[in-house]
C-alpha cells in the first residue's frame, strides 16, 4: 500500500503524514524534504527555487526521479505535491487550507528556509502556489486543484493535526485499506 499526501504549502500534510506513517506503521518519505535540503544548501528560499524551476525543469527533474522510483515500493506515506500523479496506484490524499491558515502554521514552524516577517511570508506562500500551479501545468498539464485526481480531499483550514489523522484513518478503514484500528 501507498499512501500519497498532497496539499498546499501550510495544509499540514508532512506533519499528518508522518503521524499517518507512525500510526500505520509504513515509512514515510518526503519530497519537500529534499526541496528544502536545495534551499538550505544553495541560500536560496523555497520561492525562489520555485520561480527558478519554472524556468530550469533539471529541479522538477531531480525530484520527480525520486518519486517515480517509490512507485514500485510499498508500504509508504509520500508527502509530495505530485505524488498522485507520479505513483497512480497510491491511495491518493489531498489538503487544502485557505492562505491566511497556511501562513500562520508556517510562521508558527519557524523554518529556515521561510521569511520571518508574517506579511511577507504570507505573500511568498501566495506566490509560490502560483507558481506551483503554472510549473506543473506548464510541465505537466496537471492541476492540483483538480479534485478529480484524489481519492480524498481534506479542508484542513479548521482541523488540528489530530483531528486531520482521525479523520484520515477512518477513511481509511472505511475504504478497506486499512483494519480496524
Amino acid at each position: 500500500m501507498i499512501l500519497t499526501i498532497s496539499g498546499y504549502p501550510g495544509s499540514g500534510k508532512s506533519s499528518v503524514a508522518k503521524k499517518l506513517a507512525s500510526a500505520l506503521g509504513l515509512t514515510y518519505v518526503s519530497i519537500g524534504s529534499l526541496l528544502r535540503k536545495m534551499s538550505l544548501e544553495t541560500h536560496q528560499s523555497l520561492l525562489e527555487i520555485s520561480e527558478k524551476a519554472e524556468r530550469d525543469k533539471s529541479i522538477d527533474n531531480y525530484l520527480d526521479s525520486h518519486l517515480r522510483q517509490l512507485s514500485n515500493d510499498d508500504n509508504l506515506v509520500v508527502d509530495a505535491r505530485l505524488g498522485f500523479y507520479f505513483i497512480p496506484k497510491s491511495v491518493k490524499i489531498f489538503f487544502v487550507v485557505n492562505l491566511l491558515e497556511a501562513a500562520r502554521r508556517v510562521h508558527k514552524s519557524n523554518r529556515k528556509t521561510e521569511s520571518k516577517s508574517f506579511p511577507l511570508l504570507l505573500f511568498e506562500l501566495f506566490r509560490r502556489r502560483l507558481s506551483e500551479f503554472r510549473r506543473y501545468w506548464n510541465y505537466y498539464h496537471v492541476s492540483l486543484n483538480d479534485f478529480d485526481n484524489y481519492d480524498l480531499v481534506v479542508d484542513t483550514s479548521l482541523l488540528n493535526e489530530e483531528e486531520v489523522l482521525s479523520l484520515l484513518l477512518s477513511f481509511l478503514v472505511d475504504r478497506g485499506v486499512v483494519d480496524e484500528l
